[in-house]
């Protein structure tokens, strides 16, 4: 995806957990709902993140965040998303 040379864009509707998150991560800019949830939920089925959440997430967030967030599986909104990116 990140190799495509025209923008990607991701809308979110609903939940977004795990690979959909990683997806979303991968998007060069992402559209949610205010009833959007976002979690990397690997931690919680007791896997560590996969399809590039680990290294995407910390492009997006800094690298305590993206360890809260990956760590405890935590859900967030959109809005809580836009206040703790860089």
């Amino acid at each position: 995806m990140r190799e495509i040379p025209k923008p990607i864009i991701a809308e979110v509707k609903g939940y977004s957990i795990g690979g959909g998150a990683g997806l979303v991560a991968a998007s060069d800019y992402a559209i949610a709902a205010e009833s959007a949830v976002f979690s990397c939920g690997y931690v919680l089925i007791s896997l560590t993140p996969d399809t590039g959440t680990s290294f995407l997430i910390t492009r997006g967030a800094s690298t305590k965040r993206a360890f809260e967030l990956m760590s405890t599986g935590r859900r967030f909104s959109a809005m809580k998303a836009i206040r703790h990116s860089d």
